[in-house]
C-alpha cells in the first residue's frame, strides 16, 4: 500500500501509526525511498497489531522505533499545533523552534489568532518533531471531543510544553 501511495507523491511519503483520540507517531522519507517506508510500515504493523487501542508511552516508543528503524535524536527541532488528519488544510502553527525560549505571551497571541484551533472540527494535536536520523514526530491529542467540535485543552497543552521545552 505504501508503494501505491508513493507512486503519486511528488517529494516525500510519510507513514503514521494512530491511536484514535490519543496519540500518533510518524516518519517521513524522500519519495525515492518508498521501499524503506513500506518496510517500516510492515514493522510497525507487526508491533502494533498485538496491542490494544490505548497508547502507552511504551507503545508510542515501540511504534516510533519500528517506523524509524533507529533511535531518534533526543533534540527536538520544533513543536507544532495542528488538526489531526487536516494538518495542511486547516494549517498548523509552530509553537517553538530549537534555540528559542518559551514565551507565554507569544503563545497567547498565536492562539488568539487561530480560533479555528481552539474550537475545531478535527481533533487538535501537538506534534513534537525530531529531524535526525530522518524527520519523525510524536503527536499527542490536546483537545476534548464534544458532539460536533473539539476544544483545545489548554492545561494539557501547557503541561506538554513545560515538559518539552
Amino acid at each position: 500500500m505504501v508503494q501505491e501511495v508513493a507512486s503519486t507523491a511528488h517529494r516525500d511519503v510519510a507513514v503514521e501509526v494512530l491511536w484514535p483520540g490519543q496519540a500518533f507517531v510518524g516518519v517521513r522519507w524522500a519519495v525515492d525511498q518508498s521501499a524503506a517506508a513500506a518496510a517500516a510500515a510492515s514493522r510497525a504493523i507487526a508491533i502494533v497489531s498485538d496491542q490494544n487501542l490505548h497508547a502507552s508511552a511504551h507503545d508510542l516508543e515501540g511504534a516510533s522505533l519500528a517506523l524509524l528503524g533507529a533511535i531518534p535524536s533526543p533534540d527536538l527541532e520544533f513543536i507544532e499545533l495542528g488538526a489531526l488528519n487536516a494538518w495542511t488544510s486547516v494549517g498548523s502553527e509552530v509553537l517553538w523552534r530549537r534555540g528559542e525560549t518559551s514565551r507565554p505571551a507569544a503563545l497567547e497571541a498565536l492562539l488568539a489568532g487561530r480560533p479555528d484551533l481552539i474550537t475545531c472540527a478535527y481533533p487538535v494535536a501537538v506534534e513534537l518533531t525530531v529531524t535526525n536520523p530522518r524527520p519523525c514526530w510524536i503527536g499527542i491529542i490536546v483537545s476534548i471531543n464534544s458532539v460536533s467540535s473539539h476544544y483545545l485543552d489548554r492545561p494539557v497543552l501547557d503541561q506538554i510544553l513545560v515538559i518539552s521545552v
